[in-house]
């Protein structure tokens, strides 16, 4: 199981700017894993809360060295969806708007992974393979 989530994270769908992968997901993904392993999140639901845009920022400013890309977290927040282990949703069961509005995305939806990935991100060792291969394929130089 480990394995494949590795495999899906070496292939997320992200942008590339001039030869660049962009890093949104790979930091967006990275602090979740984090907020799960220290139980900050405690279920395989993630709203986008004020510690995950702060553990975003974090990350951004301790990975990300190039000028190319700016910390915005709404877009990978939403664009996630397109990969198979993260689902967007409502609270309210209503049709998703698609907006990268802070507000709206903080106020009305929540994402939902795996349950498999939440597992195995609450493991120590299987969260640090799960962040050692998000740095190795999308933040080191």
């Amino acid at each position: 199981m480990l394995q494949h989530y590795c495999e899906l994270f070496q292939r997320l769908h992200t942008a590339v700017i001039s030869g660049q992968k962009a890093p949104h997901k790979a930091v967006l993904l990275l602090s979740v894993i984090e907020l799960i392993e220290e139980k900050t999140i405690s279920s395989p639901c993630i709203p986008l809360s004020d510690d995950l845009i702060s553990r975003f920022n974090r990350n951004w400013k301790a990975h990300v060295h190039s000028d190319k890309f700016s910390p915005t977290i709404t877009t990978p927040y939403w664009h996630l969806q397109n990969e198979s282990f993260w689902r967007l949703n409502t609270y309210d069961g209503s049709e998703l708007k698609k907006t990268y509005s802070e507000k709206y995305l903080r106020e009305y939806t929540f994402a939902i992974i795996d349950s498999d990935l939440f597992n195995l991100a609450q493991g120590e060792s299987t969260a640090q393979q799960l962040r050692d291969n998000l740095i190795l394929s999308y933040l080191t130089i």
